[in-house]
């Protein structure tokens, strides 16, 4: 219930969260809390006003929690833009793929999640004599 008041009033005045926050705070309904200051920081883009709301409320400990699990989708993400990017120069550099097929390589590799899949694609890239055997393996 305190998810969708959420979503209903996200665009009203954000410190109505307040008294929510506290009481899911109190309840121990971290899994709740998550999920509405995920989307309250997804939508706003105001995580420092987040911020603020969590530790007024006493939520110090979930506020800790919160930041660690978002420096680390942080870091997932940057993660993956480097092995992408890593893995298209060296296509660029070995083969000179002309935009449209790079851009279907570039598509598959987006969605990847795995790390090992990115290192394993980079093994292919690195050890592939031609273009044609990189798309044979990855698409």
């Amino acid at each position: 219930m305190a998810t969708l008041y959420t979503m209903k009033n996200i665009f009203d005045d954000i410190e109505k969260l307040k008294p929510l926050v506290k009481e899911l705070i109190i309840a121990h309904n971290q899994d709740c809390v998550y999920i509405i200051l995920n989307y309250t920081v997804a939508i706003t883009k105001k995580p420092e006003v987040i911020e603020s709301i969590i530790l007024e409320a006493g939520g110090d400990k979930d506020m800790m929690l919160l930041t660690e699990k978002w420096e680390m989708e942080g870091l997932k993400k940057g993660l993956k833009k480097g092995y992408i990017k890593s893995i298209l120069n060296l296509i660029k550099l070995k083969f000179q793929p002309n935009p449209e097929e790079l851009q279907r390589i570039e598509n598959k590799l987006l969605s990847f999640e795995d790390e090992e899949k990115f290192e394993e694609v980079l093994k292919i890239v690195a050890t592939a004599d031609s273009f044609e055997e990189i798309k044979n393996k990855i698409l």
